[in-house]
């Protein structure tokens, strides 16, 4: 809660059996050393605190009836509660210690400045804020060194604490969201909507017959290609039978064989995996080729939902390649290397 502190009102006291005076500040004896470090402050004038004091009041008036007065220990916690729980709305300065009451956004200035509030005098620290900034008392308050080291200079954003530009680079990004497939899509050689077609399977964006189904425009689900299973992106893409065939027709003639699709996956997952057992040198190729394969099969899948026109499979194997000299044609090098073995295969043509 945020409290205003006007001149002239009284002050709170804590009643002890060691004689303290009524209106001492219970963190006075905190400032000493004999309790350690600071945990608080209270201010010296608490006009309009009626709530804490009423706690307090009656927390000592329940000791008092058993016989007890509070402990340094109590008093220590009751200090914290009221460093915690009470702020100061800053006016003239005269009542708001500098160092010890909670008047800036920070909070207290010895909890944020601990080492520079070690080196402050016994009477620096009682300033008020008004005395303290005139004309900079607080600074000739200081009567210790604070360190007999020389200054270092520390770089958050680097584990050895000093500056790197890479790591400067890389702050940059903190916090950066990794898109599935982002990376690899952006860099593969296909047409705009080729790419804009994958970026939608990669995150389920497909207009599938699940997805349909799922939105209430169809209530049959059935694959548009093989009609033996729920069509899916996984689906479509790597698990339909008459998809699998195209995939072995296409990538035993250039001994890829071993990245055919065993079944039904998720496309991005099984596209990074396959592509990284290659060398780096043929990626280029393979991500080409992976995009050209899922475009054919797309437009497969639109032919007989749309036109009921059914390619069969030796149709389709045509049809990818044609595509893929259309892509060479238009400038995608990339899949240069894989027409001419296509062309001279029979069972691709």
């Amino acid at each position: 809660m945020a409290v205003e502190a006007p001149q002239g009102a009284a002050a709170v006291a804590f009643g002890s059996s060691s004689g303290r005076a009524v209106g001492s500040r219970p963190s006075e004896s905190l400032l000493d050393g004999s309790h350690g470090s600071p945990v608080g402050s209270w201010p010296r004038n608490l006009a309009g605190i009626t709530i804490l004091q009423s706690v307090i009041q009656s927390w000592e008036e329940g000791t008092a009836q058993l016989g007890l007065s509070p402990s340094k220990a109590e008093k220590t916690v009751a200090a914290g509660m009221a460093a915690v729980s009470m702020t100061v709305i800053l006016g003239n300065g005269c009542s708001s210690r500098l160092w010890t009451d909670s008047w800036a956004p920070v909070g207290p200035l010895c909890h944020f400045e601990p080492n520079l509030f070690a080196a402050i005098s016994n009477a620096g620290r009682r300033r008020s804020v008004k005395d303290g900034l005139f004309q900079n008392r607080w600074a000739r308050d200081i009567v210790g060194a604070l360190t007999t080291h020389a200054d270092r200079f520390t770089w958050k954003w680097s584990a050895d604490g000093k500056y790197s530009a890479s790591s400067t680079y890389r702050a940059f990004f903190a916090g950066l969201t990794v898109l599935l497939g982002a990376k690899e899509l952006w860099k593969t050689k296909a047409a705009p909507r080729v790419k804009f077609f994958l970026w939608l399977a990669l995150h389920r964006r497909l207009w599938t017959a699940d997805r349909c189904k799922q939105h209430g425009h169809q209530d049959d689900d059935a694959c548009f290609v093989c009609g033996q299973a729920a069509e899916t992106s996984d689906h479509l893409f790597l698990g339909c039978v008459i998809t699998r065939e195209l995939w072995f027709s296409l990538l035993a003639p250039v001994g890829l064989t071993a990245l055919v699709p065993e079944g039904a996956e998720d496309i991005g997952p099984w596209w990074r995996p396959q592509r990284q057992r290659l060398d780096h040198d043929a990626r280029p190729s393979f991500d080409s080729l992976m995009l050209l394969i899922s475009w054919s099969i797309w437009k497969e899948r639109n032919n007989r939902t749309f036109s009921r026109a059914v390619a069969g499979t030796q149709e389709l194997l045509r049809n990818v390649v044609r595509e893929a000299e259309d892509w060479v044609q238009a400038g995608f090098e990339t899949l240069a290397v894989v027409c001419p073995i296509w062309s001279c295969n029979t069972v691709v043509m």
